[in-house]
Order: C-alpha cells, then sequence, then structure tokens
C-alpha cells in the first residue's frame, strides 16, 4: 500500500486488502490504469487473467498482489520418477513466474 501511496496516489482510494492480497478496484478497460501498467508490473501487480475477482463489498477487481511480495520459488526442486530422481533441477525465474500465475 505504501508503494502505491507513493507512486500512484490516484489508485490507493481503490485498493483493498483482502487477506493477504492487495486488490485495486476497476475492469479491464477502466481508463484508471491508462498508461501505468507497466509500472504495476514492475513492480510485481498482476492482471487476472480471465474475469474479475468479486471483492467483499461488491466490487469487481483485476489486478492484485501479495502483500507477502512476488512468490518467487528458490532452490532446487527435486524430479520425481524418471531414470535418477535423486537429480535436482533449478527453476528459471521465468519458469516460477509462469508457475505463480498459473496457481
Amino acid at each position: 500500500m505504501e508503494w502505491l501511496r507513493i507512486n500512484h496516489p490516484e489508485l490507493e482510494s481503490h485498493s483493498v486488502i483482502e487477506r493477504d492480497w492487495i486488490w485495486i478496484r476497476g475492469g479491464r478497460g477502466s481508463s484508471l490504469f491508462t498508461g501505468i501498467t507497466g509500472s504495476l508490473k514492475a513492480f510485481g501487480f498482476r492482471a487476472k487473467k480471465t474475469g474479475s475477482h468479486e471483492l467483499s463489498d461488491g466490487t469487481d477487481a483485476v489486478w492484485y498482489h501479495s502483500c507477502q511480495g512476488a512468490w518467487r520459488p528458490g532452490g532446487k526442486w527435486k524430479r520425481r520418477g524418471g531414470a535418477n530422481p535423486s537429480k535436482t533441477e533449478e527453476l528459471s525465474k521465468s519458469a516460477a513466474l509462469k508457475l505463480a500465475n498459473l496457481l
């Protein structure tokens, strides 16, 4: 919320904290997001791929961010099965982001 207050004060009044997420009220075509989507994405906000999220107050939101920070799994992931299941592989940042967007 602090980042929104500093960088996009016009969005602060449209923002809602719901559990571990910050949602910004507004639909995909909203003029509120014109010209700032790049800035939101760079900070870690994401747009819901399809539809919108209904907030507890009945309004809809598309843009969201985790209050816990961007989720990027680190470390090693174990392969299950295959020729050598004890081998591990590093998950690239792009693969981690794709995985996070699927969740």
